[in-house]
Protein backbone atom coordinates (compact mmCIF):
# COMPACT_ATOMS: atom_id res chain seq x y z
CA UNK A 1 0.00 0.00 0.00
CA UNK A 2 0.95 3.68 -0.52
CA UNK A 3 0.96 6.31 1.37
CA UNK A 4 1.80 9.73 0.74
CA UNK A 5 3.92 8.10 -2.21
CA UNK A 6 5.95 5.73 -0.13
CA UNK A 7 5.57 2.64 -0.69
CA UNK A 8 6.01 -0.15 2.76
CA UNK A 9 8.72 -1.25 0.96
CA UNK A 10 10.20 2.12 0.21
CA UNK A 11 9.37 3.18 4.24
CA UNK A 12 11.18 -0.10 5.07
CA UNK A 13 13.94 0.25 3.10
CA UNK A 14 14.30 4.08 4.11
CA UNK A 15 14.07 5.09 0.68
CA UNK A 16 12.37 8.12 -1.45
CA UNK A 17 11.80 8.34 -4.95
CA UNK A 18 13.90 11.86 -4.85
CA UNK A 19 16.34 10.68 -2.82
CA UNK A 20 19.08 13.49 -2.40
CA UNK A 21 22.66 13.08 -3.36
CA UNK A 22 25.11 11.76 -0.77
CA UNK A 23 26.66 14.50 1.12
CA UNK A 24 30.49 14.81 0.26
CA UNK A 25 32.59 13.73 3.73
CA UNK A 26 34.28 16.73 5.47
CA UNK A 27 37.97 16.74 5.06
CA UNK A 28 39.47 15.71 8.90
CA UNK A 29 41.08 18.25 10.82
CA UNK A 30 44.24 17.56 11.66
CA UNK A 31 45.11 17.04 15.07
CA UNK A 32 48.26 18.07 16.30
CA UNK A 33 49.78 16.87 19.93
CA UNK A 34 49.28 20.43 21.13
CA UNK A 35 46.07 20.33 20.20
CA UNK A 36 45.31 17.59 22.86
CA UNK A 37 47.43 19.94 25.50
CA UNK A 38 46.12 22.24 27.26
CA UNK A 39 48.15 25.63 27.55
CA UNK A 40 50.96 25.00 30.28
CA UNK A 41 50.52 21.56 30.92
CA UNK A 42 53.37 18.68 29.67
CA UNK A 43 52.95 16.53 26.57
CA UNK A 44 52.05 13.48 28.53
CA UNK A 45 55.32 10.99 26.84
CA UNK A 46 51.92 8.85 24.81
CA UNK A 47 50.37 11.54 23.20
CA UNK A 48 54.48 12.88 22.44
CA UNK A 49 54.69 9.42 20.85
CA UNK A 50 51.47 9.90 18.67
CA UNK A 51 53.46 13.03 17.04
CA UNK A 52 54.39 11.42 13.27
CA UNK A 53 58.52 12.30 13.80
CA UNK A 54 58.38 10.29 16.73
CA UNK A 55 56.21 7.43 15.24
CA UNK A 56 58.81 7.27 12.42
CA UNK A 57 61.90 7.58 15.07
CA UNK A 58 63.35 3.45 14.89
CA UNK A 59 63.14 2.08 18.42
CA UNK A 60 65.52 -0.56 19.20
CA UNK A 61 64.33 -4.17 19.99
CA UNK A 62 62.74 -4.71 23.53
CA UNK A 63 62.70 -0.39 24.22
CA UNK A 64 59.25 -0.69 24.87
CA UNK A 65 58.79 -3.87 27.22
CA UNK A 66 60.33 -1.87 29.79
CA UNK A 67 58.15 -3.61 32.74
CA UNK A 68 59.91 -5.95 34.40
CA UNK A 69 59.25 -9.61 34.73
CA UNK A 70 59.76 -12.21 37.49
CA UNK A 71 63.68 -12.80 35.86
CA UNK A 72 65.95 -15.95 37.36
CA UNK A 73 68.40 -14.66 39.91
CA UNK A 74 70.92 -12.04 38.80
CA UNK A 75 68.97 -10.23 35.87
CA UNK A 76 70.33 -7.37 34.74
CA UNK A 77 68.04 -4.79 33.25
CA UNK A 78 64.89 -5.35 31.44
CA UNK A 79 65.63 -4.07 28.26
CA UNK A 80 69.17 -4.64 27.95
CA UNK A 81 67.89 -8.21 29.13
CA UNK A 82 65.67 -9.20 26.19
CA UNK A 83 68.90 -7.88 23.98
CA UNK A 84 71.62 -10.04 25.23
CA UNK A 85 69.31 -13.38 26.11
CA UNK A 86 69.65 -15.67 22.96
CA UNK A 87 66.17 -17.93 24.74
CA UNK A 88 68.53 -20.44 24.78
CA UNK A 89 66.99 -22.37 27.51
CA UNK A 90 70.35 -23.50 29.61
CA UNK A 91 69.50 -21.32 32.46
CA UNK A 92 66.33 -23.68 32.80
CA UNK A 93 68.02 -26.51 32.32
CA UNK A 94 70.79 -25.90 35.35
CA UNK A 95 67.87 -25.22 37.45
CA UNK A 96 67.62 -28.53 39.80
CA UNK A 97 63.96 -27.07 40.79
CA UNK A 98 62.37 -26.68 37.82
CA UNK A 99 61.65 -23.22 38.79
CA UNK A 100 62.14 -21.28 35.13
CA UNK A 101 60.26 -21.31 32.25
CA UNK A 102 59.47 -19.55 29.21
CA UNK A 103 57.32 -16.74 29.04
CA UNK A 104 54.55 -17.43 27.15
CA UNK A 105 53.71 -15.74 23.85
CA UNK A 106 51.54 -13.05 24.92
CA UNK A 107 54.03 -11.33 25.97
CA UNK A 108 55.32 -10.44 22.97
CA UNK A 109 59.07 -9.75 22.86
CA UNK A 110 59.73 -11.42 25.81
CA UNK A 111 58.30 -14.19 24.36
CA UNK A 112 60.48 -17.61 25.10
CA UNK A 113 62.88 -15.78 27.82
CA UNK A 114 62.84 -17.18 31.27
CA UNK A 115 60.96 -15.93 33.73
CA UNK A 116 59.96 -17.44 37.04
CA UNK A 117 55.91 -18.25 37.61
CA UNK A 118 55.78 -18.78 41.75
CA UNK A 119 52.24 -20.17 41.07
CA UNK A 120 53.91 -23.22 39.41
CA UNK A 121 57.22 -23.56 41.01
CA UNK A 122 58.84 -21.15 43.41
CA UNK A 123 62.41 -19.93 42.88
CA UNK A 124 64.37 -21.72 46.08
CA UNK A 125 67.15 -19.45 45.48
CA UNK A 126 69.67 -22.10 45.15
CA UNK A 127 73.61 -21.26 47.15
CA UNK A 128 75.16 -21.44 43.73
CA UNK A 129 73.24 -20.09 41.47
CA UNK A 130 73.68 -22.96 38.21
CA UNK A 131 71.55 -20.69 36.42
CA UNK A 132 73.71 -17.44 36.73
CA UNK A 133 76.23 -19.96 36.09
CA UNK A 134 74.83 -21.60 32.95
CA UNK A 135 74.29 -17.68 30.83
CA UNK A 136 77.27 -17.33 28.64
CA UNK A 137 75.16 -14.19 27.24
CA UNK A 138 75.50 -12.04 30.28
CA UNK A 139 71.82 -11.82 30.62
CA UNK A 140 72.16 -13.29 33.90
CA UNK A 141 75.65 -12.06 36.21
CA UNK A 142 76.35 -12.78 39.49
CA UNK A 143 77.48 -8.98 40.48
CA UNK A 144 73.62 -8.20 39.53
CA UNK A 145 71.39 -8.49 42.45
CA UNK A 146 69.97 -12.31 43.13
CA UNK A 147 66.59 -10.68 44.54
CA UNK A 148 63.38 -11.43 42.07
CA UNK A 149 61.52 -8.72 43.64
CA UNK A 150 59.15 -7.65 46.50
CA UNK A 151 56.71 -9.86 47.86
CA UNK A 152 53.16 -8.04 48.97
CA UNK A 153 50.20 -8.91 50.70
CA UNK A 154 47.07 -7.99 49.72
CA UNK A 155 44.51 -7.14 52.57
CA UNK A 156 41.42 -8.14 51.14
CA UNK A 157 42.23 -11.65 49.82
CA UNK A 158 43.88 -12.76 52.94
CA UNK A 159 42.11 -15.39 55.03
CA UNK A 160 42.59 -13.80 58.34
CA UNK A 161 40.88 -10.66 56.99
CA UNK A 162 37.71 -13.59 55.77
CA UNK A 163 37.14 -14.58 59.47
CA UNK A 164 39.45 -17.09 59.14
CA UNK A 165 42.70 -18.00 60.90
CA UNK A 166 46.21 -18.62 58.39
CA UNK A 167 50.09 -18.13 59.03
CA UNK A 168 51.18 -20.49 56.04
CA UNK A 169 52.78 -17.71 54.54
CA UNK A 170 54.89 -16.34 57.51
CA UNK A 171 55.92 -20.51 58.21
CA UNK A 172 57.16 -20.83 55.13
CA UNK A 173 59.12 -18.11 54.39
CA UNK A 174 62.46 -19.04 53.94
CA UNK A 175 64.49 -16.14 55.03
CA UNK A 176 64.05 -15.54 59.13
CA UNK A 177 62.44 -12.02 60.01
CA UNK A 178 60.69 -10.85 56.06
CA UNK A 179 57.39 -12.25 57.11
CA UNK A 180 55.77 -11.31 60.04
CA UNK A 181 52.45 -10.26 61.63
CA UNK A 182 51.89 -6.76 61.82
CA UNK A 183 48.67 -6.94 64.20
CA UNK A 184 46.25 -9.90 62.43
CA UNK A 185 47.71 -9.73 58.54
CA UNK A 186 51.10 -11.04 57.89
CA UNK A 187 54.06 -8.23 56.48
CA UNK A 188 56.82 -7.98 54.62
CA UNK A 189 59.91 -6.34 55.08
CA UNK A 190 60.48 -5.40 51.65
CA UNK A 191 64.54 -4.71 52.40
CA UNK A 192 65.51 -8.02 53.02
CA UNK A 193 62.43 -10.26 50.69
CA UNK A 194 64.37 -11.76 47.94
CA UNK A 195 60.90 -12.01 45.99
CA UNK A 196 61.30 -15.93 45.49
CA UNK A 197 57.59 -16.16 44.89
CA UNK A 198 57.05 -18.99 48.38
CA UNK A 199 54.57 -17.54 50.03
CA UNK A 200 52.91 -16.83 46.58
CA UNK A 201 53.00 -20.49 46.17
CA UNK A 202 51.32 -21.69 49.39
CA UNK A 203 48.96 -19.43 49.62
CA UNK A 204 45.65 -21.02 50.27
CA UNK A 205 43.57 -18.15 49.73
CA UNK A 206 40.61 -18.72 47.27
CA UNK A 207 42.44 -15.50 45.73
CA UNK A 208 45.87 -15.31 45.86
CA UNK A 209 46.85 -12.63 48.52
CA UNK A 210 50.73 -12.24 47.55
CA UNK A 211 51.48 -10.29 44.85
CA UNK A 212 54.99 -10.27 43.71
CA UNK A 213 56.19 -6.98 42.41
CA UNK A 214 59.29 -7.99 40.19
CA UNK A 215 62.55 -5.79 40.61
CA UNK A 216 62.23 -2.97 38.47
CA UNK A 217 65.89 -1.83 39.75
CA UNK A 218 67.89 -4.33 38.22
CA UNK A 219 70.94 -2.77 36.64
CA UNK A 220 72.40 -1.61 33.23
CA UNK A 221 75.76 -3.53 31.70
CA UNK A 222 76.91 -0.12 31.84
CA UNK A 223 75.97 0.36 35.44
CA UNK A 224 77.37 -2.83 36.67
CA UNK A 225 81.25 -2.46 34.96
CA UNK A 226 80.74 1.49 36.41
CA UNK A 227 80.30 -0.40 40.31
CA UNK A 228 82.96 -2.47 39.34
CA UNK A 229 85.78 0.01 38.51
CA UNK A 230 84.86 2.72 41.29
CA UNK A 231 84.28 0.35 43.94
CA UNK A 232 87.55 0.98 46.48
CA UNK A 233 89.22 -1.95 46.62
CA UNK A 234 90.90 -3.32 49.50
CA UNK A 235 94.49 -2.83 50.03
CA UNK A 236 96.53 -6.28 49.78
CA UNK A 237 97.19 -7.73 52.76
CA UNK A 238 101.10 -7.73 53.50
CA UNK A 239 103.01 -10.40 52.89
CA UNK A 240 103.68 -12.62 55.83
CA UNK A 241 106.69 -13.11 56.04
CA UNK A 242 108.11 -16.44 58.29
CA UNK A 243 111.56 -16.19 59.50
CA UNK A 244 113.85 -19.14 58.64
CA UNK A 245 113.37 -22.61 60.53
CA UNK A 246 117.02 -24.46 61.30
CA UNK A 247 116.21 -28.04 62.69
CA UNK A 248 118.44 -30.66 63.81
CA UNK A 249 118.42 -34.05 65.85
CA UNK A 250 121.29 -33.97 68.33
CA UNK A 251 122.32 -36.85 70.54
CA UNK A 252 123.50 -36.42 73.78
CA UNK A 253 126.78 -35.13 73.29
CA UNK A 254 125.58 -32.62 70.72
CA UNK A 255 122.93 -31.18 73.07
CA UNK A 256 125.36 -30.45 75.40
CA UNK A 257 127.82 -28.47 73.10
CA UNK A 258 124.49 -26.90 72.12
CA UNK A 259 124.04 -25.34 76.26
CA UNK A 260 127.93 -24.73 75.81
CA UNK A 261 127.65 -22.78 73.11
CA UNK A 262 124.54 -20.80 73.91
CA UNK A 263 125.95 -20.08 77.81
CA UNK A 264 129.39 -18.80 76.60
CA UNK A 265 128.70 -17.05 73.28
CA UNK A 266 125.04 -15.66 73.97
CA UNK A 267 123.61 -13.47 75.96
CA UNK A 268 120.22 -16.05 77.56
CA UNK A 269 117.53 -14.12 78.16
CA UNK A 270 115.03 -17.03 79.41
CA UNK A 271 114.58 -20.93 79.95
CA UNK A 272 111.23 -21.98 80.40
CA UNK A 273 110.16 -26.28 79.99
CA UNK A 274 107.33 -27.83 78.78
CA UNK A 275 106.06 -30.72 80.80
CA UNK A 276 103.58 -32.01 78.40
CA UNK A 277 102.66 -32.12 74.64
CA UNK A 278 99.15 -30.28 75.33
CA UNK A 279 100.62 -27.74 77.03
CA UNK A 280 102.32 -24.37 77.08
CA UNK A 281 105.66 -23.91 77.85
CA UNK A 282 105.79 -22.52 81.63
CA UNK A 283 106.06 -19.29 82.52
CA UNK A 284 108.75 -20.04 85.61
CA UNK A 285 112.63 -19.82 84.53
CA UNK A 286 114.98 -22.19 85.22
CA UNK A 287 118.79 -22.54 84.64
CA UNK A 288 120.27 -23.65 81.19
CA UNK A 289 122.38 -26.25 82.88
CA UNK A 290 119.13 -27.41 84.68
CA UNK A 291 117.22 -27.26 81.74
CA UNK A 292 119.85 -29.74 80.15
CA UNK A 293 119.83 -31.98 82.98
CA UNK A 294 115.89 -32.12 82.77
CA UNK A 295 116.84 -32.50 78.86
CA UNK A 296 118.53 -35.48 79.54
CA UNK A 297 117.12 -37.29 82.18
CA UNK A 298 113.55 -37.07 79.96
CA UNK A 299 112.28 -35.38 83.14
CA UNK A 300 110.24 -32.82 81.00
CA UNK A 301 108.98 -32.89 77.29
CA UNK A 302 111.04 -29.85 75.73
CA UNK A 303 112.44 -26.42 77.02
CA UNK A 304 112.31 -22.90 74.82
CA UNK A 305 115.84 -20.99 75.35
CA UNK A 306 115.35 -17.41 74.40
CA UNK A 307 119.00 -15.47 73.45
CA UNK A 308 120.39 -12.75 71.74
CA UNK A 309 123.47 -13.41 69.50
CA UNK A 310 125.07 -10.67 67.59
CA UNK A 311 122.46 -8.19 68.42
CA UNK A 312 119.71 -10.70 67.04
CA UNK A 313 116.81 -12.24 69.46
CA UNK A 314 116.66 -16.11 68.51
CA UNK A 315 114.29 -18.59 70.11
CA UNK A 316 115.22 -22.54 70.38
CA UNK A 317 112.91 -24.99 70.73
CA UNK A 318 114.59 -28.40 72.22
CA UNK A 319 112.23 -31.37 72.35
CA UNK A 320 112.84 -34.74 73.49
CA UNK A 321 112.53 -37.88 70.61
CA UNK A 322 112.79 -41.12 70.24
CA UNK A 323 116.70 -40.87 69.35
CA UNK A 324 117.93 -37.70 71.38
CA UNK A 325 116.32 -34.40 71.08
CA UNK A 326 115.16 -32.36 68.37
CA UNK A 327 116.05 -28.88 67.83
CA UNK A 328 114.07 -25.58 66.33
CA UNK A 329 115.67 -22.54 65.87
CA UNK A 330 114.17 -19.13 64.67
CA UNK A 331 114.55 -15.74 64.49
CA UNK A 332 112.28 -14.54 67.81
CA UNK A 333 108.89 -13.49 67.26
CA UNK A 334 108.37 -12.00 69.81
CA UNK A 335 111.42 -9.88 70.67
CA UNK A 336 112.71 -9.11 66.76
CA UNK A 337 116.28 -8.08 66.36
CA UNK A 338 117.19 -4.35 67.32
CA UNK A 339 114.47 -4.06 69.77
CA UNK A 340 115.66 -3.88 73.23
Amino acid sequence: MARDGFTRRELLRLRTRGKPASPQPATPKTITPTDLVKPGQRLPDVISWLDPEMRATPRRAGADATFPLLRPPGAIAEADFLVACTRCGDCASACPHDAIRNAPARLREASGTPIVDPHVSPCLMCEDLPCITACETGALRSEAPAALGTAHVQPLDCLNRLSSSCSVCVERCPVPGVMAFLGDLPSVDGAMCTGCGICQHVCPAPTNAIVLLPNADRPTPAQLASTLTSEPTEPPEPEIVLPDLHEAELDEQGLRALFHDLSSAAEIEGVRVKQAAAERASTGQVTASDALELLLARRVRGVQIRYRYQGESWCDTIMASPHGHRVVRLADPVRPAGLD
